[in-house]
């Protein structure tokens, strides 16, 4: 029907099933000023297909398509409905597509672990920043995570795994694990300093003196995640992404650590030069 120039579907309901299509033709409908009609003379009947369900999601009406995948990635998969959605199927003004079940499970995840891995930055920042008294220390420790995240994901592509949730969870874990190298490297180089040591000399005795214990703190980790990277032991498969995050973020971390540690903190903390009245009565 139309009601102040719109149309409005109308679902009516007899209290007791017509017999014919004529007897419901023949229904008596009484007007407001007072006279009675058949339903037929204001409305057509006819007989048509309704559906054997109506399902609401987020109180809009939808139609579900279920599919179950054996034998091929689930990535994959998607992508390829994807393809075949958009190139075959013209969905009609006010329509849309949504992924529902496993898939949307993964992606909420997605989201909370990505806010997790801020989170987890922020707070080692601010743990770094407490401790160490100062804003450019923690960044140039936090350096050693996008090495980290390089190493991890070369891992990922040499080893044929996806960054699924398990890889994710190994980023989470490399942002504390990754860290520790640059405290030690950072401390050390503020030690040599308070005692009067120049950055230079500082920097190099740092790699020299810290290599040992670095070496030793990543080694272990790295043997300990092998057996996860490689999938020995039952059900061990699940957990490989994990183990190849965390073996090749790690691995690459410690290398580039001993360069890039020094360079960022030449840059972000340069060694102070004394002023020149000083400088020419020391002379």
């Amino acid at each position: 029907m139309r009601f102040e120039g719109k149309s409005r579907d109308l679902l009516l309901g007899l209290s007791a099933p017509a017999g014919r299509i004529d007897e419901l033709r023949g229904l008596p409908l009484r007007s407001p000023a007072g006279l009675t009609v058949p339903l037929g003379e204001v409305a057509q009947v006819r007989y048509a297909d309704g559906p054997a369900e109506i399902r609401r999601v987020g109180r809009a009406r939808c139609a579900e398509v279920r599919g179950e995948i054996a034998g091929r990635k689930r990535a994959e998969v998607r992508a390829e409905v994807e393809r075949a959605v958009r190139a075959r199927l013209k969905l009609p003004a006010g329509y849309r597509i949504e992924w529902e079940g496993e898939s949307r499970s993964i992606a909420e995840s997605f989201q909370s672990l990505g806010v997790a891995l801020l989170l987890g930055l922020f707070l080692v920042f601010a743990v770094i920043a407490a401790q160490l008294g100062s804003l450019r220390k923690p960044l140039v420790i936090l350096m050693t995570v996008p090495s980290a995240a390089v190493g991890a994901l070369v891992a990922l592509w040499l080893g044929g795994s996806p960054l699924n949730i398990n890889g994710m969870l190994g980023m989470l874990m490399l942002i504390g694990i990754a860290v520790n190298n640059g405290i030690l490297l950072v401390d050390f180089v503020d030690q040599r300093r308070g005692e009067g040591a120049p950055l230079r000399e500082a920097l190099l005795e740092a790699g020299a003196v810290r290599l040992r214990p670095i070496l030793m703190t990543s080694l272990t980790t790295i043997f300990g995640m092998l057996p996860l990277a490689l999938g020995i032991g039952e059900g061990s498969e699940a957990l490989v992404p994990l183990g190849l995050t965390v073996l090749g973020g790690l691995t690459l971390s410690t290398f580039l650590t001993l360069w890039v540690i020094p360079v960022v903190y030449t840059l972000l903390l340069p060694e102070r030069r004394a002023p020149l009245e000083a400088r020419a009565e020391a002379a």
